[in-house]
């Protein structure tokens, strides 16, 4: 980016791969543009960097003091990088899995300004960013030519955003289950239908374990992998566990993954199979040695 009259901004990478595509650099093609790149920044440009990764997102958190930075860390965020870009101005990146799915970038755009709305730039809108590259003096009026410095290289995921993102994820496949009257999917009970509760925290919580142990015990076995399947056992270890249908039901529509790409009626689904696996519980003979002991609290008795 040009911050000198006259003088065009321009971007190395767009436009310049085959057919007029979106050029990428690999970590060892940016390094031989290094030199290139500084001759760029003496005449008054700024260098960013875009990371383009089908795997992950990396999130951005802007303008950041050294206070606001401070309460970043202490709420448990572990940043791939963190740079100062000028003097008492600080940014963090945070490495976070990439999913595929029609919803997984507007999910990491809600992160990413909550995350800059508490800590950063409010202004901040989206995960698919640039930022400052390290190394480079900043040319931006007032900047002094601060150089873009690290301050600290981590690498690695941050478990924190992942779970924000994770919890985005969910509240948009939710957004999209009907919950209106007439939804013909809903339970009914005595004639009038019923909406599924909210699901409790420690419901998620015990569906998730389960459904990891079912998966574990179908690796084991070699069977192959049938999500459906999987729900019906998660669900069929709950009811054993004590926790109701409503509750089982609901706990798979908040974690049941992709529910709503492998399902028309998700919520009929998530219904049917918690019924089901209430009144299939016993299931069938499991191997010893398949699955940790079932350590975990009980939930409340089925109404």
């Amino acid at each position: 980016m040009s911050r000198a009259d006259g003088l065009a901004t321009f971007n190395v990478g767009k436009e310049k791969g085959p057919k007029g595509t979106e050029k990428t650099y690999s970590a060892s093609e940016v390094r031989a543009l290094i030199p290139y790149l500084s001759s760029h920044n003496a005449k008054g440009r700024d260098v960013y960097v875009t990371p383009m990764d089908p795997g992950h997102h990396y999130i951005v958190v802007d303008d950041m003091t050294e206070a606001s930075l401070s309460d970043f860390l202490a709420a448990g965020y572990a940043p791939a990088l963190i740079q100062e870009s000028s003097a008492g101005n600080r940014q963090a990146i945070l490495k976070v899995p990439k999913l595929p799915g029609k919803d997984e970038q507007q999910a990491a755009n809600a992160v990413v300004v909550d995350l800059n709305r508490r800590y950063g730039d409010p202004r901040f809108g989206g995960v698919i960013h640039p930022f400052r590259m390290a190394g480079f003096s900043n040319k931006k009026a007032g900047r002094q030519n601060a150089f873009t410095r690290l301050l600290k290289a981590a690498g690695g995921l941050c478990a924190r955003t992942l779970a924000q993102l994770d919890a985005a994820r969910q509240r948009l496949v939710q957004d999209r289950i009907p919950t209106h009257p007439s939804a013909p999917s809903m339970r009914r009970e005595g004639g009038k239908p019923k909406a599924l509760p909210a699901p409790a925290s420690a419901a998620q919580e015990a569906f998730d374990r389960a459904r990891m142990k079912a998966v574990g015990l179908a690796e084991h076995m070699g069977w192959g992998r049938d999500e459906s399947r999987l729900d019906h056992r998660a669900a069929q270890e709950m009811s054993r566990s004590g926790w109701g249908r409503d509750d089982i039901a609901a706990a798979i529509l908040a974690r049941s993954p992709d529910l709503v790409e492998r399902h028309r009626d998700p919520l009929g689904y998530a219904i049917r199979t918690a019924e089901n696996a209430s009144i299939d519980r016993a299931g069938p003979p499991e191997p010893q040695g398949d699955h940790p002991q079932d350590d975990q609290p009980k939930g409340p008795g089925d109404m």
